[in-house]
């Protein structure tokens, strides 16, 4: 299996995200069900049907945009996790033993699981049409990736996957790992061109799945990705700061992969992203963080409001450019509207016009490298570097420094080959990128 070794991890990392305060035209409204079982997945058919799904079968339709509820007797009472349609008419609810499949937008459900001849639990689906589908899961230890032509009256097991897992599980301490629940997604851009992850590995194949690209994330536990299109991607990926304690970032490509970039980290893992455009996009965190972006991420942007943490939250669905609904716990949905980007005239400057932080040059590198930044007026300022860890490695500057462009160079004779993380303090703002070295 083919590995991609160009890929380089940038991050960018601030140490305080701003804020959104939400004005009188932007609110946090509530929808209750009438249901207290855990809703793990929303989605919006046409201009008022809305279908939600849970624990113990539960199958939700709305037909005036959530003000009343009625429950789909499924019969069984297995949860189902995901939704997902190629168009208003034709989609699939998804459970770890259960597929169902729709074509009259939810009103009616056929049974489509797949008849195998071995347990297999589900943790995804992609279909690009109502043929052609996947569906990324575990027999015993194995992870595998079945495929259908026929809308699901068969599948074939991909043979790449036929002994193997499709990513290796990477440098994540035992202690980790066995703290940590199996994560598995996929997603499909077309019949040829699709992305999944397995634990903390990213992979992308060009050929309908058979073989895979490995893109190499070493320390991120990830928890959900989303592509926008061949080229526009995220995924969040959660690092370990000790054994059970993460650092969440939102990682992005911008060129299908080759590179990736850390738009955003946060204290705790992050566990769900939902993209409506190439810019419009929402996250979410394991303890109620939610973050909103314009840009495809370059900006972050932390929306607050009482209501969000009233409800332990689960997932987040992006529905139109200023709107997204969010899961909870309590059988409860929220929807969040009009996140338009209000600065307070009192506002400090953003960071990115006080402060920068570039790439070190050349990365990888072995064993000197340049660290540069620039400052846009004289400030104290401390530069220095951490293993992945967080454990101190050395002190480059730590003075006060005048406005303008700086650089130090940083000699890693004496260090092992790995991933290094370089932090710039500068008054009360912090920033930091990762460094790859390689002996």
């Amino acid at each position: 299996m083919p590995k991609l070794t160009s890929l380089i991890l940038t991050f960018l990392l601030a140490a305080t995200i701003p804020v959104i305060t939400l004005a009188q035209s932007q609110q946090v409204e509530l929808f209750d069900t009438g249901y207290s079982e855990r809703i793990y997945d929303i989605k919006i058919i046409g201009d008022d049907r809305i279908l939600a799904v849970g624990s113990n079968g539960l199958i939700l339709i709305s037909d005036d945009s959530g003000q009343s509820w009625e429950k789909y007797d499924s019969s069984d009472s297995y949860y189902y996790h995901k939704i997902l349609f190629v168009d208003d008419s034709i989609g699939w609810i998804q459970g770890p033993d259960k597929l169902l499949m729709t074509i009259d937008s939810g009103s009616s459900w056929t049974d489509i699981t797949p008849d195998l001849s071995e347990p297999y639990r589900q943790y995804d689906i992609s279909f690009i049409d109502v043929n052609t589908g996947w569906i990324y899961g575990q027999h015993e230890m194995e992870f595998a990736i079945y495929h259908t032509f026929d809308g699901g009256d068969s599948w074939s097991k991909l043979g790449a996957q036929k002994s193997t897992p499709v990513h290796d599980k990477k440098q994540m301490s035992p202690e980790v790992m066995l703290s940590l629940a199996p994560t598995a997604g996929i997603q499909f851009l077309d019949e040829d061109t699709g992305w999944s992850y397995l634990f903390n590995a990213l992979a992308r194949t060009s050929d309908q799945g058979e073989n895979w690209e490995i893109v190499e994330i070493d320390q991120s536990y990830i928890r959900d990705m989303y592509f926008a299109d061949s080229q526009n991607g995220w995924f969040l990926g959660n690092v370990p700061i000790s054994n059970f304690r993460f650092e969440g970032n939102i990682f992005a490509t911008i060129d299908g992969g080759e590179t990736w970039e850390s738009q955003l980290a946060q204290d705790g893992m992050l566990s769900a992203i939902s993209f409506h455009d190439n810019n419009h996009g929402w996250a979410l965190g394991n303890f109620r963080q939610v973050y909103f972006t314009n840009n495809g991420g370059t900006n972050w942007y932390a929306v607050e409001d009482t209501l969000i943490n009233d409800y332990s939250t689960v997932s987040i669905a992006a529905t139109d450019e200023t709107t997204a609904w969010i899961t909870t716990n309590e059988g409860v949905l929220l929807r969040v509207t009009n996140p338009e980007l209000i600065t307070p005239a009192d506002a400090e400057p953003d960071i990115a016009q006080r402060i920068s932080l570039n790439q070190n040059y050349p990365n990888p590198f072995n064993p000197v490298t340049v660290i540069s930044f620039e400052l846009s007026e004289a400030q104290p300022t401390q530069l220095s570097v951490y293993d992945v860890l967080g454990r101190k490695i050395e002190v480059l500057i730590d003075t006060n420094l005048p406005s303008g462009s700086h650089s130090v160079s940083f000699d890693a004779t004496n260090l092992s080959s790995g991933i290094y993380l370089y932090k710039l303090q500068v008054g009360s703002q912090l920033l930091t990128r990762s460094m790859t070295l390689i002996k």
